[in-house]
């Protein structure tokens, strides 16, 4: 019964909080009706008032821990969200699994906060543009398509730059997000996620690299970037995403987004100022 009515709920709800790319609300609604049936989703119900929803069928890439995503928390409007919401918060039977949230409304994060969870991530997005060279040759780089031969580059140089990336204590486990790394970038498929690399002018070495990752109805996601640290603050990362939009847009691509870590402040300024990128959610957890 109480699937039922979280079906009656979601099936007139306004919007949700994974429904940020453009036009897609429609389709998340369809798919979360879809996934309701799901035995992995764990829904907590206080029928007319509100309910609690966690997939639990997902794991962390890079640690292997089982993981419990939030699939929605959704208040009846005349009701307390915070009184409600804590009930429904201790109806939760997460066993070993670590909670992630992904939220859009401030209220929700300060009731996340009170629980102590902490801010992970900012996922962050744009409609991409097409730009001319003039930021490639005052980073003094040039992009081209990267290779396999570039492989190695960018496996030693995401490793590098591994705890600039490390989710909010995250360096208790740096050597086991190091080795995941190293394996996942070994085994990437540059056909499905495109690579992107700035060499420098003058001596045509690499400086940085960008992966993208295409995605369904006009989506695509940066799955990676990095650049020597010899070269930050020379407009290296400004050039990739630029050159980045450029081919979206060429391939007919209308939306670009991606993940900064909460611990990379000065990344998440820069996309924000100085690329465009207007925030879309934010992960918490535990």
């Amino acid at each position: 019964m109480s699937r039922q009515w979280v079906a009656s709920v979601v099936a007139s709800q306004p919007a949700f909080r994974d429904a940020f790319r453009p036009g897609s609300l429609e389709r998340v609604r369809q798919r979360r009706l879809q996934e309701l049936s799901d035995p992995d989703l764990q829904i907590h119900s206080l029928e007319s008032v509100g309910y609690l929803a966690w997939d639990c069928s997902m794991v962390e890439p890079d640690t292997g821990q089982p993981v419990a995503n939030l699939w929605d928390l959704w208040v009846a409007p005349d009701q307390s969200f915070e009184q409600v919401a804590h009930q429904l918060w201790l109806l939760s039977d997460l066993g070993a699994r670590k909670p992630m949230v992904e939220l859009t409304d401030p209220r929700e994060g300060e009731f996340w906060r009170s629980l102590g969870f902490h801010l992970r991530r900012h996922r962050i997005g744009k409609t991409p543009v097409a730009h001319d060279d003039s930021t490639q040759e005052r980073a003094g780089v040039r992009l081209r398509r990267g290779q396999e031969r570039d492989r190695t580059f960018v496996t030693t140089l995401a490793a590098a730059n591994l705890h600039h990336t490390l989710p909010p204590g995250g360096q208790a486990q740096s050597a086991l997000y190091l080795r995941a790394t190293t394996a996942r970038f070994g085994q990437l498929d540059f056909d499905q996620f495109p690579l992107i690399v700035a060499q420098d002018r003058r001596t045509y070495v690499g400086v940085g690299y960008l992966i993208l990752e295409p995605e369904e109805h006009g989506s695509a996601y940066l799955y990676d970037m990095g650049v020597r640290s010899t070269h930050w603050g020379r407009l290296v990362a400004q050039a990739l995403v630029r050159g980045a939009e450029t081919e979206l847009v060429d391939s007919g691509f209308t939306f670009f987004h991606a993940e900064v870590s909460a611990a990379n402040r000065r990344s998440l300024l820069t996309a924000r100022r100085t690329l465009s990128f207007a925030p879309l959610t934010e992960w918490w957890s535990l």
